[in-house]
């Protein structure tokens, strides 16, 4: 009787241990899910997960989807393309973004929510991203009518990183402002690839379709203003109507 007691004792425990492991073990995992659209052209906010201590020690997509899912607010991660090969070691939780680019826009993009993670391109991004979003906008409001209270008939020239760039670009185009040319007449630049489909850096979008242009926005002369945040904001609204025919 003792033994049989003893065989029961002996199983449950190890039944026991193998649900406490395995409850463990989900617990250090994080569900992600590559997501079908990218995180180009609109507004975003992201943590850069380099300076959180402990990223030294992680080397796959799946440490990366356990290290983020522990940054407050995050609803997923994208990371350089050669970040497991340890050749490039960006990566960033994502906290919220505006527009859903081709996913071949971005960097991968990975998300904890399976049926965020399945929307298309030009589909509506979350209430909580678009209200962000308008909010760094709103945020901006009295400096852009500063620049183009200052910048008079000539238009405005964007200062700061890029992420200030493009929401004070928003806020002046949403007071209709303009904007000065920044670039050199005919020369090759990245930012064709945005407005111009089959632009690349090396050679430019509009110069593929024989076009003059200043600084990719599609302008022909020197004298007019520059568009080429017209043309961005302008693609983001032709994808989104494409999705809703």
């Amino acid at each position: 009787m003792n033994r049989i007691f003893s065989y029961f004792t002996l199983g449950a425990i190890i039944v026991l241990s193998t649900a406490l492991g395995n409850h463990a073990k989900a617990e250090n995992e994080a569900s992600y899910f590559e997501a079908n659209h990218g995180f180009n052209l609109g507004l975003n906010e992201m943590v850069d997960l380099s300076e959180i201590e402990g990223f030294e020690r992680v080397r796959s997509t799946a440490d990366l989807a356990r290290f983020a899912s522990k940054v407050p607010g995050a609803v997923g991660f994208t990371a350089h393309p050669s970040f497991e090969s340890g050749q490039h070691r960006f990566a960033s939780a994502v906290l919220w973004y505006s527009h859903l680019s081709p996913s071949n826009m971005s960097w991968r993009l990975y998300l904890f929510d399976e049926k965020e993670a399945k929307k298309q391109p030009g589909e509506a991004a979350t209430e909580e991203a678009l209200a962000a979003a308008e909010a760094q906008i709103s945020d901006k409001l009295k400096t852009a009518k500063e620049l183009i209270d200052g910048s008079g008939r000539r238009g405005v020239i964007l200062h700061g990183d890029q992420k200030e760039k493009d929401i004070v670009a928003r806020a002046v185009l949403q007071l209709s402002g303009t904007f000065q040319h920044t670039g050199e007449f005919g020369s090759n630049c990245a930012g064709c690839r945005l407005v111009v489909l089959g632009g690349t850096p090396a050679r430019c979008g509009l110069g593929i379709q024989g076009k003059d242009h200043m600084n990719c926005c599609g302008s022909i002369t020197k004298d007019g203003f520059c568009r080429f945040w017209e043309l961005l904001l302008a693609r983001e609204k032709a994808e989104q109507i494409r999705v809703r025919q």
